[in-house]
């Protein structure tokens, strides 16, 4: 899930590993996850944070998801296989639980609606591939072909299901624009492993294709449909503008 973690547990993270893992240069959007944590730790401690609603509701599962997410580093470091699953899963459950929480708040101004929308937003897209891409790693682990029948049916189940998580969190988030671009991010890379590693799947690829343009459509699609009825009202206005007015 972080980076410097492929070559740990046997190698079961790496690149090549499974059909969900992405390409090495994908966990380079750890750097922009790191750096936004730390802005929010900062950012808690800005003047009148105590007195923000928001803020206060959002520091815990924030401290969590950075806990938890360090346990996860521990055990996939020390080849505790078997404890990434869940690890991963509270992880990502401690940032919906952010991201509820700061729902419907509005921040108290651009640098801090980038900093945590931007920053969690990322995170939980990362997450829910990340997360299929474990349990593929765990599966691997227990000694299963990489390559087999088996293994093509069950990344195919888990992309469908990033997919449809993915949609539904960038309809449910629609300013989270966090979430898109990182879900876009790994299946791309994932794309790329997939037609030029050593384990490679056109079908996997295609898929993350399809998942990556689906994703897209969820987050773009509200915002093109919430500015039409603001552009049809302008051209309404200005029509009615133009009518001739006749004295009585």
């Amino acid at each position: 899930m972080g980076p410097g973690i492929g070559a740990s547990s046997g190698g079961i993270f790496g690149p090549d590993a499974t059909l969900l893992a992405p390409a090495t240069l994908a966990f380079s959007i750890w750097t922009v996850i790191y750096l936004g944590l730390f802005g929010c730790a900062v950012l808690v401690w800005f003047p009148d944070s105590r007195s923000n609603e928001r803020r206060r509701t959002g520091v815990w599962p924030a401290a969590m998801s950075m806990l938890l997410n360090m346990l996860w580093i521990t055990a996939a470091m020390r080849g505790i296989v078997w404890a990434t699953i869940p690890l991963v899963l509270a992880v990502l459950a401690s940032v919906i639980m952010l991201l509820e929480r700061v729902r419907g708040r509005r921040a108290a101004g651009p640098a801090a609606a980038i900093i945590v929308e931007g920053t969690f937003g990322l995170y939980l897209g990362w997450l829910l591939v990340a997360s299929a891409a474990n349990v593929m790693a765990v599966v691997r682990h227990g000694g299963s072909n990489p390559a087999g029948a088996a293994s093509q049916a069950l990344a195919v189940i888990l992309l469908l299901v990033v997919i449809a998580a993915a949609v539904a969190a960038s309809i449910r988030y629609p300013r989270v624009w966090g979430i898109p671009i990182a879900v876009c991010w790994a299946l791309i890379w994932i794309i790329r492993q997939r037609t030029h590693g050593a384990l490679s799947s056109p079908l996997i690829a295609g898929l993350a294709f399809a998942g990556a343009v689906a994703v897209t459509l969820a987050f773009v699609w509200p915002l093109m449909r919430g500015s039409a009825p603001q552009v049809r009202a302008a051209d309404g206005a200005a029509s009615l503008a133009n009518v001739p007015r006749t004295g009585r």
